[in-house]
């Protein structure tokens, strides 16, 4: 049976959760050394058929505010493309987050461009993951997960500071 596994990396280490019932429960945890990711490798191939979920939470991301003009569909891909490029290296995974419409006149959009910025600290970990082929959903931060975690909790965002503690690690 097919399973979702959140995969979550950190400085020192991957942990792999697997959803019991309404709850996550970790199932594996590697050591960032050759014997974890060894390990890591063997986890992947004794459960082929799980689809992954990557997140990330390493301190090395960086998050520029642009403004660009209000536009839709494919002109507004291409132009947040080029913005994208524009900041950051090709290998770097990037998103976009819309912060909707900015005040003013002519009318803009204010975006969030994020991107994790040391790939070689996950290299470890998605290597693995591409040379079997394992599904993986996409490569996400943690510090972008927040918004989604409180919406689903039905709370007020709008003066709201989450902070999250993660192995030795708290993120705001």
């Amino acid at each position: 049976m097919t399973q979702q596994c959140l995969l979550l990396a950190e400085n020192d280490c991957l942990s792999v959760y697997k959803r019991e019932g309404d709850q996550l429960e970790q199932v594996g945890y590697f050591a960032n050394d050759e014997n974890g990711r060894a390990d890591f490798s063997a986890h992947l191939s004794q459960n082929a058929r799980d689809s992954h979920c990557f997140l990330a939470n390493i301190s090395d991301e960086q998050h520029i505010c642009e403004n660009i003009p209000l536009l839709r569909g494919t002109d507004r891909q291409a132009l947040i493309a080029r913005r994208v490029a524009h900041h950051f290296r090709p290998d770097m995974p990037s998103t976009s987050i819309s912060l909707g419409r900015a005040a003013g006149s002519p009318p803009r959009e204010q975006l969030v461009i994020a991107a994790l910025t040391d790939t070689t600290k996950l290299a470890a970990w998605l290597q693995p993951l591409h040379a079997l082929a394992a599904p993986c959903d996409g490569i996400y931060s943690l510090s972008h997960i927040g918004p989604v975690l409180l919406s689903r909790l039905h709370c007020d965002v709008s003066n709201c500071l989450l902070l999250m503690q993660c192995g030795t690690s708290i993120r705001e």
